[in-house]
């Protein structure tokens, strides 16, 4: 079976679009958040822990983003 010439060039270009994307946002290596939000982020990942999604379905998100929005941060 062969792959069609447009579809070989399309994944071709997808690849490199998205290897030179990954490139261009992680130059550095370091993600720089503010120490607040830092804190909100663990303070509401901790929360949430506590219902885990085999057992609980959904709640673990819904924990996390209530708590975020409480902290007024974007999950």
């Amino acid at each position: 079976m062969q792959i069609p010439k447009f579809r070989l060039t399309f994944a071709v270009i997808v690849i490199l679009v998205a290897a030179s994307m990954r490139l261009s946002f992680a130059q550095d290596g370091v993600i720089k958040i503010s120490r607040l939000r830092a804190e909100a982020i663990q303070t509401c990942s901790t929360a949430a822990a506590k219902f885990p999604d085999y057992s609980w379905g959904n709640t673990e998100i819904f924990i996390y983003r209530g708590c975020m929005t409480e902290h007024r941060k974007q999950e």
